[in-house]
């Protein structure tokens, strides 16, 4: 069974790992907004489902009204931007006039989007309404089935594959003329490739973690081997940062900053967090003691933190919450 002063030095050195993921994610998602990673990710998931399509294209859907009512063109100015807090303009691609894309479009605007610019591809006036529309579409994908170099493997004609052509004349042929059905298979097309988007982004902001992690960590002398060598050897070490770790447990987990002023003000709470902890890092005193042994610990150290840090915040605000259960629910201190 682990000993109290064990449970205590853990809890210490996932106090350490969770302020730090802190200040790592809020740096990351400073990247992230002078990057503008998730409308560029939008975007590029927009132009796959759309790609080779003869009857919408990305451009359509970003200049359409209803994406252009989301994008930042002429909005008034912003803390959640670069472009008011530091001069420089993040990359606009895929909105007119210099616009910023929107980062996020409901599957209802999409839906919406795409069939406007399939319509707006039929040949003559048809019927503003919901029959109209679906003969319209008929009308369309009968005269687009022929029309590309592609083979179809059921026939020996040519015949165009895109997707949006497969989600539309699959929708007709099994639901029949309900234009509520098409929107729907449009917008759940939509929504499983976000899902797989989701799963991207989540890719890059774990690879970008593990970078953060490494430069705080060397760059900062954050070794794991000297913080829990510090806290086994310091009983009022181990005894504040578990009073730390207690009363952060308790509040939860804080909510992720949502403007460029909140994630610095996040950054500068970490750093004063350990600086009042007094946790061994930095470079004030290493390797003067025995340089050769500093370095070890240093490079094994550092890599086991920068690790940790890829881990993100919950899963350490979790661990910590257990570890703090676990001590309370173990002997008093008294009986060591």
């Amino acid at each position: 069974m682990l000993s109290v002063k064990t449970i205590d030095l853990a809890i210490g050195v996932v106090l350490l790992y969770l302020l730090l993921t802190f200040a790592a994610s809020a740096l990351l998602e400073l990247l992230s907004v002078a990057a503008n990673w998730r409308a560029q990710m939008l975007h590029d998931a927009v132009a796959n489902m759309l790609q080779d399509s003869t009857l919408a294209t990305v451009e359509d859907i970003y200049n359409n009204p209803q994406i252009l009512a989301l994008s930042r063109n002429n909005a008034a100015p912003s803390k959640f931007d670069f472009v008011d807090k530091f001069g420089w303009k993040p990359p606009r691609d895929g909105t007119p006039n210099g616009g910023t894309p929107p980062s996020y479009i409901p599957a209802a605007s999409f839906s919406g989007a795409v069939l406007e610019a399939v319509l707006n591809r039929a040949d003559g006036p048809f019927e503003l309404s919901p029959d109209g529309v679906v003969k319209a579409l008929r009308h369309l994908l009968t005269q687009k089935v022929h029309t590309s170099h592609k083979k179809c493997a059921c026939c020996a004609k040519t015949c165009d594959e895109d997707a949006l052509q497969s989600v539309l004349r699959t929708t007709l042929a099994t639901q029949g003329a309900s234009i509520q059905a098409i929107r729907f298979a449009i917008e759940k097309w939509f929504n499983d490739t976000m899902d797989r988007v989701s799963g991207w982004y989540k890719r890059r902001t774990q690879c970008c973690l593990l970078f953060i992690g490494l430069a705080i960590a060397y760059g900062g002398n954050v070794s794991t081997v000297e913080v829990a060598r510090w806290l086994w050897q310091s009983d009022s070490a181990r005894q504040a940062v578990v009073a730390a770790a207690t009363e952060m447990a308790a509040k939860g987990l804080p909510q992720p900053p949502k403007t460029v002023d909140a994630m610095a003000d996040r950054i500068v709470w970490v750093d004063r967090r350990i600086v009042d902890l007094q946790y061994p890092v930095g470079w004030k005193m290493a390797g003067l003691k025995d340089p050769m042994s500093w370095l070890g610990g240093y490079l094994v150290g550092c890599l086991l933190t920068a690790i940790a840090i890829s881990m993100g915040s919950t899963f350490w605000f979790d661990a910590l919450q257990n570890l703090v259960k676990i001590r309370g629910a173990g002997p008093k201190p008294g009986g060591r």
